[in-house]
């Protein structure tokens, strides 16, 4: 029997339904940290919830022998890190990499921020410091030898867990796995296809976006009708203000700042107005939003330091670079993805991301954890 920890996330809900098609028996725990409802898991009949430092929680402990597996949904709290480390050593721990535990670790963090990104960074230590602000925000990362008990990574992009093997267990397997389908991730507009002019920028208001790279850039250019669409919806405040300013600034009526949370049906009809879709990030990030935006036909500009343009490049998917390709002197740069493109990354997307792939790929996780 596997057991599957999730805290209160959206994605439960993909993992759940995955893993009870194939494997019926398996555990699902949701740990809080205290006494709180749920907010984002819809199946909360099929899952077993317990507060951290609980009771439930010390029985969870002492019983961990009872399963063959444990997957680690994420890796952001204590509790997961305690699990991990309370199992016995015949128990196969695997983890689903995020992405957020390792590329936000402050040792590497600003390996994934533009020049311009620091500068702002910068600035607002300067004007903390100024100002005698002092921040005790700083985020829980597991220490470095947790992943040294970690067996397996599982991870749909191989760069991903490359890193994490180089730098933190080289032991470490890998297993290839995704919450969603691309039926899932399209929903009700599987079967349609970007029909606008508008150019949508990034996924969050956090540094790691690199938003100004992108403006800066598009200012080269004669917008005509486009909009400028700014997901902001989270993040952090003083990003997201400051976006905002500059945005109006550069764009005027042009840029439409997306500020409060969108449900996904009405975000695929934003996103289905976006013919142009530029994620200015250096780590991997926004796989939804990117599996989505390619399935509608956008085309997608990634930088040639994120390790998604060479792992889309290597699937055979058509993906644009922001350095070599969104140039003025490109005049296709802004222009809709042909046809064919589209229906070409339409069928390689469906062999990776489609549900029959998915479910197949995860029976091969539960055979290898229950073997």
């Amino acid at each position: 029997m596997i057991l599957h920890l999730f805290f209160d996330d959206k994605f439960a809900d993909y993992a759940i339904q995955q893993f009870q098609e194939i494997d019926n028996s398996s555990h699902f725990v949701v740990v809080l940290d205290n006494e709180t409802e749920i907010k984002h898991i819809k199946q909360t009949d099929k899952i077993e919830l317990v507060v951290f430092n609980s009771t439930e929680y010390h029985d969870l402990l002492m019983h961990l022998s009872a399963y063959s597996a444990i997957v680690v949904h994420g890796l952001f709290f204590p509790w997961q890190e305690q699990i991990i480390l309370s199992a016995p050593e015949n128990i196969k721990i695997a983890w689903v990499f995020w992405g957020g535990e390792i590329y936000s670790r402050e040792e590497l963090k600003k390996k994934y921020l533009s020049t311009l990104s620091k500068f702002i960074l910068f600035l607002k230590k300067t004007k903390d410091l100024r100002k005698n602000l002092i921040h005790n925000t700083k985020k829980y990362f597991p220490n470095k030898g947790t992943f040294k008990r970690i067996n397996y990574c599982l991870t749909d992009v191989e760069e991903d867990f490359d890193l994490v093997k180089s730098k933190f267990n080289p032991d470490m397997l890998a297993l290839w796995y995704n919450y969603y389908s691309i039926e899932e991730t399209t929903g009700e507009l599987r079967f349609l296809q970007t029909n606008g002019k508008n150019i949508l920028i990034g996924n969050s208001g956090t540094l790691e976006n690199n938003h100004l790279n992108a403006f800066l850039k598009l200012r080269k250019f004669n917008l005509n009708h486009s909009k400028i669409i700014v997901p902001l919806s989270y993040g952090e405040s003083w990003i997201i203000r400051l976006l905002e300013k500059i945005g109006s600034f550069l764009f005027k009526d042009k840029f439409l700042p997306l500020a409060q949370f969108i449900e996904r049906n009405e975000y695929n009809k934003i996103l289905l107005s976006c013919s142009i879709v530029i994620m200015p990030h250096y780590r991997p990030q926004a796989m939804g939003n990117i599996l989505t935006t390619l399935w509608l036909g956008s085309k997608v500009y990634l930088s040639n330091r994120n390790p998604l343009s060479a792992y889309f490049k290597k699937l055979g998917i058509h993906i644009f670079s922001i350095e070599n390709d969104l140039n003025p002197s490109n005049r296709k740069a802004l222009l809709p993805l042909e046809k064919e493109k589209v229906e070409q990354n339409r069928k390689i997307l469906l062999q990776q991301y489609g549900m029959e792939n998915m479910l197949e790929k995860t029976k091969i996780i539960v055979n290898t954890l229950n073997e």
